[in-house]
């Protein structure tokens, strides 16, 4: 963690499925993860900006036009990446499992994301007639 700490950036491989501990570590030691996959499936997306605390890399692009964005990223947009690394710094809470307060903890990004997916799931699946009878109403 030493040495991704003193990091701008953590290099985030895909894993062996669709998540990967390299991501949590960037977060945690507090570096922007560029994330080199194209099947990659984003943790807690109703909650973190990736857009704005990650770069994500197509896999076929690998090579030198990685190191390229990243060097120009650095030397000439400074801001921006001060900026994201802000945005990282922020959003590790929602990746800290020891962590139970709201509104940031991972606990409080799963019942968000299952109250999102309850709003939107359709009413109409049902006849009127199976809803529980509501008694004194």
């Amino acid at each position: 963690f030493e040495v991704m700490g003193m990091s701008h950036f953590c290099i985030v491989p895909e894993g062996t499925s669709s998540w990967t501990n390299h991501l949590y570590e960037s977060f945690f030691a507090g570096c922007i993860p560029i994330i080199i996959s194209d099947r990659f499936v984003l943790p807690f997306q109703e909650v973190i900006p990736w857009n704005e605390v990650s770069i994500r890399w197509p896999q076929e692009e690998l090579g030198l036009e990685l190191y390229a964005y990243i060097s120009d990223l650095v030397q000439n947009h400074a801001p921006v990446v001060a900026e994201m690394k802000r945005k990282v710094d922020e959003a590790a809470c929602w990746f800290d499992f020891y962590r139970f307060e709201e509104p940031c903890s991972p606990y409080a990004a799963i019942l968000k994301t299952l109250e999102q997916r309850k709003a939107a799931f359709p009413r109409y699946l049902y006849p009127e007639w199976w809803l529980p009878v509501r008694l004194g109403a």
